[in-house]
Order: C-alpha cells, then sequence, then structure tokens
C-alpha cells in the first residue's frame, strides 16, 4: 500500500487538530498509509488522541512556514508528500484532488486561485510586482544565489523523487523557482475559486517614501555624474564605463519603482503581491 506524508504547520491554530486527526483517519483508512507532521507553536489540546501516525512538533514562534515545510520533508517516508493547510474545511476535497492527480502520474500538483479581474490601481500594482518578480529571479539566477524554499500555496504535493532532489541542493538555503515550470517533471495545477492564504510568519519589506527618495536622488545624482564626467573618460574605456552606469541606474531605478509601489499603489488598493 503506498504512503503519504503530510506537513502542516499550524503554529497557534491547534484547535482543530482534534477533529482532522479523526477526519484524516476516515479520509485514508484502507486507502493508503500515512503520516501527518503537526508544527505548533503553543500547547496542544488535552486529551489529544495517541497514534503514532501523527508526529506533532513544538517550534518557536517566530520560526517560519518555510521551515517547517523543509524539516518535514527531512522527515516524511511517503511515496508522496503533502504541505497541506489542514484548518481550510475543505482539506479533504483539496486532498483528494490532489491525490487523483498524483495518482494519474502528476509529479508536483498545487492547488492555486482562479485570476480575478481587477482594476486600474491593482492591475498597475500586479504589472509592477510582477516585473520586480521576474527581475529579481532572472538577477538570482545570474548570480548563482539562493532563497527559502518557497512553499507559498495552501496545498502542494510533491513526488518521493522529487522531495528527494530538494533535500540534496547544495545550498543552505533551498529556492524552489517556478515548479509549475519544471520541464523534467510531471506538473498539474488545479485552480479553485476559494481563497487561498498561508501564514507565512515572515517579516515582508514594505518599502517605504525614504526608500523611494534616496534612490531617486541617487539615480539623478548618478545621471548627472555621467553627463558630466562623460568627456573625462578615455575612448577606450567609454564602453564599460556606459555599461557599468547604465547597471547602476537600472538598480537605483528598480529600486525606486519597488519602493514607490509598495509605498503608494499598494496602500491605496490593499494589494498583496502575488507569488508564484
Amino acid at each position: 500500500m503506498k504512503k503519504v506524508s503530510i506537513i502542516s504547520p499550524v503554529f497557534e491554530n491547534v484547535n482543530r487538530i482534534s477533529e482532522t486527526v479523526t477526519g484524516l483517519i476516515e479520509f485514508f483508512k484502507d486507502k493508503y498509509e500515512f503520516e501527518v507532521f503537526y508544527y505548533h507553536s503553543i500547547d496542544l489540546p488535552e486529551n489529544l488522541m495517541t497514534d503514532a501516525r501523527f508526529i506533532y512538533t513544538k517550534v518557536d514562534k517566530n520560526i517560519s512556514h518555510d521551515d517547517c515545510v523543509l524539516d518535514g520533508f527531512e522527515k516524511a517516508s511517503g511515496n508522496c508528500v503533502i504541505v497541506a493547510d489542514l484548518n481550510n474545511v475543505e482539506y479533504k476535497d483539496y486532498l483528494l484532488k490532489l491525490l487523483v492527480e498524483w495518482e494519474s502520474k502528476a509529479q508536483i500538483v498545487f492547488v492555486k486561485r482562479d485570476k480575478k479581474s481587477f482594476n486600474f490601481w491593482q492591475k498597475i500594482g500586479n504589472f509592477f510586482a510582477e516585473i520586480g518578480r521576474k527581475i529579481g529571479n532572472m538577477f538570482l539566477g545570474f548570480a548563482g544565489l539562493s532563497k527559502k524554499f518557497g512553499a507559498e500555496n495552501s496545498f502542494q504535493l510533491f513526488a518521493s523523487n522529487v522531495v528527494e532532489l530538494i533535500k540534496q541542493f547544495p545550498e543552505k538555503n533551498y529556492y524552489l523557482r517556478n515548479f509549475d515550470c519544471w520541464v523534467d517533471f510531471r506538473v498539474s495545477v488545479i485552480y479553485t475559486k476559494s481563497k487561498l492564504s498561508v501564514k507565512r510568519r515572515q517579516k515582508k519589506s514594505t518599502g517605504s517614501l525614504w526608500g523611494f527618495i534616496v534612490s531617486t536622488l541617487l539615480f539623478g545624482g548618478l545621471l548627472t555624474a555621467i553627463i558630466l564626467t562623460n568627456k573625462l573618460i578615455t575612448e577606450a574605456n567609454r564602453s564599460m564605463f556606459f555599461i557599468v552606469g547604465t547597471g547602476l541606474l537600472v538598480v537605483f531605478g528598480l529600486f525606486g519603482i519597488f519602493n514607490l509601489y509598495r509605498y503608494v499603489i499598494y496602500r491605496m488598493t490593499n494589494l498583496k503581491s502575488q507569488k508564484k
């Protein structure tokens, strides 16, 4: 019988654990072997059912959702690993859909919310957010840098071979970008109209007016310096001068746009940047 591993960071939301324990036992009965890794930051409810298939790990209140997922990857022994928001009242429906896709030979399955229509300001916000994300990914790829693994959706499934690959990444902090586009694996996307959210428990940069002002001044100062010193540069060094100068202008300009987006548009629309 195949085995399913579930990782569920619940943190302080422990009130539904008893209900989900019972529900998962019934859900998997005679279908799969399973194990569930709960990560909680406060004490568990009293009289919680004792079952070796449910592993409870108490974590510091400041630990991130991604850190819990990575720890679960190290401990999981299933044929597939599911990152699940078990606090979602429809968790059984999502688990069933993930497993159906997996049984149909998909190796990565995730739930994605259907895109909805946006007003004018929200479209502008999304435009800048998407540009910033793509440019950030491009520079990270060029520099060979890594970021933390992004378990960004409420429900994701990874076949065991995908999990093993992630665990073998040489970086200290794993970075899995665009796994919905991995050509080496069969990927399936499940769309839903329901709201999906994960408390990531990580500080997010919200930008600032000062950041915009400083980056704008730097941009203007550098542009002025390039214009004034252009004639002082020899012909042989002029190409490199312009390449370096243009690169710095792009960096300062993008930083200014980022802070402007976060400070003005973000606050006007209460828009949360949509991540992949």
